[in-house]
Formats: C-alpha cells, sequence, structure tokens
C-alpha cells in the first residue's frame, strides 16, 4: 500500500518529498512476496439468438436466412402493401375483416423456448389485431392469443407479449393478423424466453415443508392441498340430496326462517359440493393472460373468452378470483336455453353492492315483455321465456334491499323450478315468488361480468356454477360453506 505524504510547496522540500516516497514505492514493490496468477475465470455465456425482422420489401424478398436464427425459416406478409417509403406493411380499413397477415414461420426443431414477441406497430382507434398461432397444415391452434393487442398494449404500455410456444408442440407460424381498421406493422423481434414450468406437486411440498414460508392463496400448492383434502371428504357419509335430508351422522344447518334478515347463516357443513346437473362451471383459477380463455370445469366446454380488458387474477374465496373492471367474459353460447328448471350460483365483493351491476347475463330485451334469457344482479334477477309473455317470475320483480355485505365476499344462489323463483343470499333464504312454468329463451351467448357489454361489474367475483336442476337446501349451504373452509 503507498501513502501519500504531504507536500510543502517549497521547492527543495517538494523534490525531496518525491523521491522519497518513489524510494519507498520500489522498497515495497521488491519486498512484496510473489504472487499466483489470477485464474481464468469461464468464458461469458452467449447471448441467446434473437430475430429482428423488419417488414419492408427489400427485406422480404428475396429472403435471406443468413440474417436470422436457425430456428426461423422465413417471414411474410398476405394482403396489405408492403410500403417501400415508409418501411412498413399497410392494411386499409377498406379491406374486409380479418384481412391482412404478418406471419413469422418457425423450425421448432430449433426451437425449445417460449417466445417473447415484441410488435413494432401503430394502429387507428378502434382498431383490432389479433396474435394467432397454426401448424404446419394450415391449421389454427389458437384464435386470439391476447384478444386484440391495440387496446392491451395502450392498457398495459407494452409491446411485447408472451407466446407459449412449450403448451402449443404442433404451433409452426406466429400470425399478426388484423382485423378491423387501419394498421401498420413496422417489424418483429422475438426472444426465446425462459418461461413457468409445471410444479412437482411432491417435490414442491417437500420445499415447502423444508422452508417453512407461509403460502400465499395463488400459489398452486394450496388448491392441490384442498383438492387432496376435498377428496379425502367424498369417503365421509354423503348428503342425501334426493329425501332433502342430511345423511345419518350429520347435524342438519338451521333453516333459513329461523334466521334474522340481515345476518349471514353460519358456517355450512363441509358438504361434498354437488356436481350433478352441472351445465357451466368456473373457479377462475387460471389467469387470464396471455391465453384470454376461462376454462370450463364442468365438462361441458363452455369456455369464456375475454373482452375488452382482461379481468385480473386476485385471491378468490377459493383459489383465485377474477376482478372485474372494464373488461368481461364472453361464451358462445347460453347454457341455460330451454331449461324448465335451473340454479346459477356465485361469489362476488364489490364496493358497491347497490350499484345496478349485471354479474352475469344471457338475455336480449327489447322493452316490456320483448325478451328472452336471463340476467343476475346486484338489484334483482330476471329470465324470460321466447313466447314475450312475460316474466318466469309470476309476481312483481322483486328488488334487493340491503343484503348483500359491502367489501366483503356475498354467496348468491338463484333457482327456478317452474313453480317457485327462489334467491339465497349469504345461506339465508330472503326471496321466495311464483313461478309462470314456462321454460327459458334462447337469449345471447352469455356474458360474465357484465349484460352484452352493459352494466358493468366492478369488484370479485369467484365459484361461478349452473345447473340445470334445482339445488336443495343442504347443497346451497355446502356451496355457501366453501368460504369457510
Amino acid at each position: 500500500m503507498l501513502y501519500a505524504f504531504p507536500v510543502r510547496r517549497l521547492n527543495g522540500a517538494v523534490r525531496s518529498g518525491i523521491a522519497l516516497t518513489a524510494f519507498i514505492a520500489v522498497l515495497l514493490v521488491l519486498s512484496a512476496p510473489a504472487q499466483e496468477p489470477p485464474p481464468e475465470l469461464p468464458a461469458a455465456p452467449a447471448l441467446p439468438a434473437v430475430a429482428s425482422i423488419e417488414f419492408r420489401p427489400e427485406i422480404l424478398s428475396p429472403w435471406n436466412p443468413a440474417l436470422y436464427p436457425a430456428w426461423v425459416r422465413a417471414a411474410g406478409t398476405e394482403d396489405g402493401v408492403l410500403d417501400a417509403s415508409a418501411g412498413c406493411w399497410t392494411a386499409s380499413a377498406a379491406l374486409p375483416p380479418g384481412k391482412g397477415k404478418c406471419w413469422i414461420d418457425l423450425d421448432r426443431g430449433k426451437l425449445a423456448a417460449d417466445i417473447a414477441l415484441t410488435v413494432l406497430f401503430d394502429a387507428a382507434e378502434g382498431a383490432d389485431v389479433a396474435v394467432q398461432l397454426w401448424d404446419d397444415k394450415g391449421q389454427v391452434v389458437t384464435l386470439d392469443l391476447f384478444m386484440n393487442i391495440v387496446e392491451v398494449a395502450t392498457e398495459l404500455d407494452t409491446l411485447t407479449f408472451i407466446v407459449p410456444l412449450r403448451k402449443y408442440p404442433t404451433v409452426t407460424r406466429i400470425v399478426v393478423r388484423r382485423m378491423t381498421g387501419d394498421v401498420r406493422v413496422f417489424g418483429v423481434v422475438l426472444t426465446p424466453v425462459a418461461t413457468e414450468i409445471d410444479q412437482d406437486v411432491e417435490a414442491m411440498l417437500a420445499l415447502a415443508r423444508e422452508l417453512g414460508d407461509p403460502l400465499s392463496p395463488e400459489n398452486p400448492l394450496v388448491r392441490e392441498v384442498r383438492a387432496i383434502v376435498n377428496q379425502a371428504r367424498t369417503a365421509t357419509p354423503p348428503v342425501s340430496v334426493r329425501e332433502g335430508r342430511p345423511a345419518v351422522g350429520h347435524t342438519e344447518s338451521p333453516p333459513p326462517e329461523q334466521l334474522s334478515r340481515n345476518q349471514p347463516a353460519p358456517p355450512a357443513l363441509r358438504s361434498p359440493v354437488a356436481a350433478a346437473g352441472l351445465v357451466a362451471y368456473y373457479d377462475f383459477d387460471e389467469r387470464f393472460m396471455p391465453e384470454g380463455v376461462v376454462p370450463d370445469k364442468s365438462g361441458k366446454n363452455v369456455a369464456l373468452l375475454v373482452a375488452g380488458t382482461p379481468p385480473a387474477s386476485v385471491a378468490g374465496v377459493r383459489g383465485l378470483g377474477a376482478l372485474f373492471d372494464t373488461g368481461y367474459f364472453k361464451a358462445d353460447t347460453n347454457p341455460l336455453v330451454g331449461a324448465g328448471q335451473f340454479s346459477i350460483s356465485l361469489w362476488f365483493k364489490t364496493l358497491g353492492p347497490t350499484e345496478n351491476y349485471k354479474l352475469a347475463a344471457a338475455a336480449i330485451w327489447g322493452g316490456g315483455n320483448d325478451a328472452s334469457g336471463w340476467n343476475v344482479g346486484t338489484h334483482y334477477s330476471e329470465f324470460w321465456a321466447d313466447d314475450k309473455a312475460g316474466s318466469l317470475r309470476g309476481e312483481p320483480r322483486w328488488e334487493r334491499n340491503g343484503e348483500f355485505l359491502k367489501g366483503e365476499w356475498n354467496h348468491l344462489v338463484v333457482t327456478y323450478d317452474g313453480a317457485h323463483v327462489r334467491e339465497t343470499i349469504n345461506g339465508r333464504l330472503v326471496f321466495d315468488g311464483k313461478g309462470t312454468g314456462r321454460k327459458a329463451g334462447a337469449g345471447v351467448p352469455m356474458t360474465v361480468g357484465s349484460w352484452n357489454g352493459g352494466f358493468q361489474y366492478k369488484g370479485v367475483m369467484d365459484e361461478l356454477r349452473l345447473y340445470n336442476r334445482v339445488l336443495g337446501h343442504d347443497e346451497i349451504q355446502a356451496l355457501y360453506g366453501i368460504r369457510h373452509e
């Protein structure tokens, strides 16, 4: 180590100080022990190959594969115009809907990772652009991964989207497709990325025990443990639905008439949740980006697609739930068409329980009795047949009055058996009206979180179930008991 001596600004003293400092430095260097040369560090890993493709005529034709990673086979466009002066591909609003594509072909044998896709584009207000995945047979594997990247890019302030290629092993082409409006695409950047992999439940459980950290409700292990517990419960004596009372050895919950008007029912027995008659079931345990799809867990394949801004995944009443703000979900059918009896059960939590929100709907209404289908909302529920003869409810519309709890989970069940329309809120029967005996009309395809895009709900929703039969008291209590598991 060298030390700096104070130097006075006197000529002789300065020269003497410099000479003395240099002499000490030489002695220190000569007396220092010989040191081994530092070990050689391993070479830095090579950066992953990134494909940057511009949609300009001189770039795409002729195609030069030497400019791109080996996993990029080709790129091109269909319909629209390659504008050399603007340096982009352009598709105008005059084209029919769905006309205009930019595509990139991939060699999946040389690409094992997922892809981060950055799309450099601009679009007119109201334009719609889809990202699709195709296989090598010219078949569409996914119709719209992100439900309009124009809206998503604006909402999330990003132009980069994760394409889950590992989930779709047959995909060989990524397509950026103009659906409507004026669109210009300047280019794309494709970067191989590692994304979440499927977890080995046993290994993760062992790791959780070893670390001892608390688990969030969003942790998939929580759902796995609950599934194991629920399977164990099915070995206990079941509830006798046909006879309308618990099986031997069980204690029945207090009847609803014994509960005060604004007091939620006590926790229900942990009975197996009814599955018979399910025509649609959504637990919202999947995140809605980037797939934009909510699977139907009833086995009837009535999947929901995201419309507008995707609802966020947040903690639900069990597992995850969907937080609605400006977007909603839509199906391609009405699961209750022609039903002479049905039940709708759902959980929701909102800061505006007195607002006129529609939680789920499949109705069309032209005024008066000119209506068909059904809707369930925070103000009231409505049901119509196809004969324009009025509601399925034989009595005047009933509006709720403070039954829902603000900022807390609420459980709503609506049933119709032809003779009665009943509503149960938080385990307590609050309405029992006469029915007309008519069947539910065809209405329109179901939406969740709105009524055909209007009356949009703001809040969290979870565990939406639709049945083609009437749930009994004990089954309703079992569904209400989900909150207390």
